[in-house]
């Protein structure tokens, strides 16, 4: 079976929440090929996001996402399902307010009037996007789409589910009870 891939980086803003986007996402089904913090620079995101330069909103989303670091992520799976469009579901609308509440944008992403870039998480729309994208955020990732993980990995991965399921567990007893721990 070969494996699928797809892209994704969680924005400045949700510093607090990206552990728990990426245990939903692992929980999800997909897993972490590769991931790097960085902060972005406005020729990246001028070439990111060609086709909002012009626009009025393209200065305030870029000063936005060149405030902190972001975390690149290029993600798998390895079922049947199509991980850019499962991404897609999972992630939810751009604007956060227009999604469901179980969609990672509506839970993590901030909820202001005429603002939509903040919203948690971008996830690449198509495959010809992902492939472009991580040419564009890892210039020197080699992975091919057919590269296989091997059984080690598969146990890994099965693992790292049953971590984000206890990462979250702690996570939301922190919430309800400040400084609950084991």
């Amino acid at each position: 079976m070969t494996q699928k891939r797809t892209f994704a980086f969680l924005k400045p803003a949700c510093d607090r929440t990206q552990s728990a986007i990426i245990a939903e996402l692992q929980f999800a089904g997909f897993t972490v090929l590769r991931e790097e913090t960085r902060v972005l620079d406005i020729a990246t995101l001028k070439e990111h996001y060609a086709h909002h330069v012009d626009k009025p909103f393209f200065q305030p989303m870029a000063s936005y996402l060149t405030n902190g670091a972001s975390i690149l992520l290029i993600l798998s799976r390895e079922d049947e399902a199509d991980p850019v469009q499962s991404l897609r579901d999972l992630v939810g609308p751009t604007d956060p307010k227009k999604g469901e509440k179980e969609q990672i944008r509506c839970k993590y992403g901030a909820h202001l009037p005429d603002v939509i870039f903040m919203n948690a998480i971008h996830a690449s729309g198509t495959p010809a996007e992902v492939e472009e994208e991580i040419a564009r955020f890892f210039p020197d990732q080699i992975l091919s789409p057919s590269w296989k993980i091997s059984q080690w990995q598969r146990k890994y991965t099965w693992n790292d589910k049953l971590l984000a399921k206890r990462s979250l567990f702690f996570w939301f007893s922190g919430l309800f009870f400040p400084g609950f721990s084991l």
